[in-house]
């Protein structure tokens, strides 16, 4: 099994029918690995670097501002609610928007787009607001949203845990509450060029720690030395 999300719904019992258990956050792997006895191995979640890249020059000028690709959940999600309330040029494409976003529907792009479309929308962009769910956020899951927009380039404002703050401690805006937002905008108006910047560097880590590439190498790895041979 390899967890890379919702932790909340799997029990030791189901971890317990594998041979080999890997979940994408380490603060995790370590807690099951002591309510469980088969191997648990940390392994986080990761991009596909051959359509998550940067663009060979950047744009005179960005097609988008801020931007959003998530649906609502059915819940106000604080950093979209936020950069509403500021009047952030903010473009959004999600579903579920519609009972949400009050009068400000017209910020709704789509209700989907085509993963295939995306890395081109990142690259186009100024910057992504992120987040996590509760449970992911409190089990230290950073979502892959992070990882593709970084590899496009793109800046990224993020709800923030210690192990994604130990993985890029500088190259995200970190949030936690309305103040922690506000800043964040005032860092990227302010200086931008140098935000790019910390983003830019980086691309060489992820294209070598955190790649699909290096993901499949690992899991072979983990067949070979964990699960038992027919």
């Amino acid at each position: 099994m390899w967890n890379i999300s919702h932790p909340e719904m799997v029990t030791a019992e189901e971890y317990e029918l594998y041979d080999v258990v890997c979940i994408c956050s380490r603060y995790y792997a370590k807690k099951i690995a002591e309510q469980v006895n088969v191997p648990v191995i940390p392994l986080l979640q990761c991009t596909d670097t051959e359509l998550f890249y940067p663009a060979d020059t950047e744009p005179e000028a960005y097609e988008n501002d801020f931007i959003f690709i998530g649906n609502s959940r059915g819940v106000s999600r604080p950093c979209v609610m936020w950069a509403v309330q500021d009047k952030i040029p903010l473009k959004i494409w999600g579903n579920g928007w519609a009972g949400i976003l009050g009068g400000h529907q017209d910020l709704v792009q789509d209700i989907s787009i085509e993963n295939s479309r995306i890395p081109d929308v990142y690259r186009s962009s100024r910057v992504t607001l992120n987040d996590h769910w509760e449970d992911m956020l409190d089990c230290q899951f950073i979502n892959n949203r992070i990882f593709d927009a970084l590899a496009c380039g793109l800046p990224v404002i993020s709800d923030s845990c210690d192990e994604l703050k130990e993985i890029f401690p500088e190259a995200v805006l970190y949030y936690e509450t309305k103040e922690d937002f506000d800043r964040c905008i005032q860092t990227l108006e302010s200086d931008y060029s140098a935000v790019k910047a910390r983003v830019a560097a980086q691309w060489p880590l992820i294209k070598d720690k955190y790649s699909f590439e290096a993901r499949a190498k690992e899991l072979a790895e983990i067949a070979e030395n964990f699960v038992p041979r027919a």
